[in-house]
């Protein structure tokens, strides 16, 4: 499993970097049937990148940015549970919900979304600290991030 917090400085900024410039490939979902889109587009990009942060590949990758932008279009959202031990029933929800190909379903806030990954964090009792946000990572990625 890929985790950008074992790479060096540079090489996380330049992956945050691509990450950023591929998510804005994505928000283009919208666009492909000539819809408005609104901010749910942007939450749709940012549970690409949470779930690729979480399996460590991109589901919607292609050949090209052509193949990408179809595979949008064409794929079911996985059950992600069943993609990855580290992520559980309530982790799988708020993925479905950030990439619902619905907009009635999607979070129509980041802040929502925000809040929900921040209770299902706390709520598996990891404060707002550096040290259990470490701990956390650790867990998740128990063979990629240093003890």
């Amino acid at each position: 499993m890929f985790c950008p917090l074992a790479l060096g400085v540079l090489d996380t900024l330049v992956w945050w970097f691509e990450i950023a410039f591929m998510a804005t490939l994505f928000e283009i979902e919208g666009h492909f049937n000539f819809e408005v889109t609104d901010q749910r587009s942007d939450i749709f990009s940012n549970g690409i990148i949470l779930a690729e942060l979480l399996l460590g590949q991109n589901m919607f990758a292609g050949a090209d940015a052509a193949e990408s932008r179809q595979r949008i279009i064409d794929l079911s959202i996985p059950q992600f549970r069943n993609e990855s031990e580290s992520i559980d029933l309530r982790l799988d929800a708020i993925l479905q919900k950030a990439l619902a190909h619905d907009l009635e379903v999607r979070y129509d806030s980041a802040e929502r979304l925000m809040k929900d990954l921040e209770y299902h964090m706390y709520h598996k009792g990891y404060g707002p600290t550096n040290e259990t946000l470490s701990k956390y990572m650790k867990e998740l990625f128990p063979d990629k991030v240093p003890a």
